[in-house]
């Protein structure tokens, strides 16, 4: 899944607009003169189960987990191509919301 960048309206000392990922968790930043949809970085926002991981799941559990990957057999091209094809970001709202139960619970278990 690719960045989705938009303008911040600020530049660098040559002049060249910044733009950064509009989606929360991601701290990608980019200084350039292109359109935002021709920039193409790998978000660092979460992201729904996969659907290559899913299907490596389903896989082990169907055959009992008796197939197992072989180096060189493809089923890591395979969850890798599935995997950025078909998965899911997580909502902004939702991934703010678990970040501050996490930073909640955190500041209980110091205390």
């Amino acid at each position: 899944m690719n960045c989705d960048f938009q303008p911040t309206g600020e530049a660098n000392a040559r002049g060249l607009p910044k733009l950064s990922c509009s989606r929360a968790g991601c701290t990608n930043v980019c200084f350039t003169r292109h359109a935002p949809e021709r920039i193409r970085f790998a978000c660092r926002h979460p992201r729904m189960l996969a659907l290559g991981e899913a299907a490596a799941a389903a896989i082990k559990v169907a055959t009992l987990g008796l197939i197992r990957e072989r180096p060189g057999c493809g089923c890591a091209r395979r969850r890798r191509k599935l995997n950025e094809r078909f998965s899911w970001a997580v909502p902004n709202g939702l991934y703010r919301l678990w970040r501050r139960l996490r930073g909640l619970l955190a500041a209980k278990s110091k205390r």
